[in-house]
């Protein structure tokens, strides 16, 4: 499935980029995050690393998390997978939450998600960005889902998406983010079952 349109385009318009370089670049800031963290990730490290100078990231992407941004976009984030209605939604959500939460459990995926979630509450331009480019996309691609469970009759109707959503999702990044402990299938499983049970038709 295609993700929606890349976080790059829409952020830069500035001094041409000079391909391998900027691989380089995101090859760097790729590796920083799952080897040292966002606390310890910095601009200084990347250039290093990519053998470039410091303002030439500047340039290109003029911060720390405009640059984290684009990782986590184009290198970190895994396709959206669509419901089509072809298994039961209970299924095909269990294994998406199991995919979901092995993704997060990754150091480089979850520190980049921790340096996002931070700037977000900072920078109102990073916040429209990051919402525009990455959740708003996810979330619509999640609702078509339920709406296609419930037309299969394996959801009823009525519900909140948002709330269901949050319940399922939200459970995988606490046990995760909060928790710090492993998304098994036994969680997925019982997490799905015991909402389910409260929407599910049959």
């Amino acid at each position: 499935m295609s993700q929606s349109a890349s976080a790059s385009s829409k952020k830069h318009s500035g001094p041409k980029r000079n391909p391998d370089t900027h691989r380089a670049i995101i090859d760097a800031a790729e590796h920083l995050l799952g080897a040292e963290g966002y606390l310890s990730f910095s601009l200084e490290k990347v250039a290093l690393r990519a053998g470039v100078g410091k303002q030439t990231i500047y340039k290109w992407w003029g911060s720390k998390p405009a640059l984290v941004l684009e990782v986590f976009h184009d290198r970190l984030l895994p396709p959206v997978r669509q419901y089509n209605g072809e298994v039961p939604y209970q299924k095909f959500i269990k294994s998406t939450l199991l995919e979901f939460g092995k993704h997060l459990t990754r150091r480089d995926y979850n520190q980049a998600v921790i340096c996002l979630l931070a700037e977000m509450h900072a920078n109102p331009k990073l916040s429209e960005l990051s919402r525009t480019s990455v959740f708003i996309p996810r979330l619509k691609y999640i609702h078509e889902g339920l709406d296609l469970a419930i037309k299969r009759g394996d959801i009823l109707p009525d519900i909140d998406p948002n709330i269901v959503t949050d319940e399922l999702y939200g459970a995988i990044w606490y046990q995760v983010m909060i928790r710090q402990e492993p998304v098994t299938t036994k969680f997925v499983g019982t997490l799905v079952d015991q909402v389910l049970a409260g929407i599910g038709a049959r």
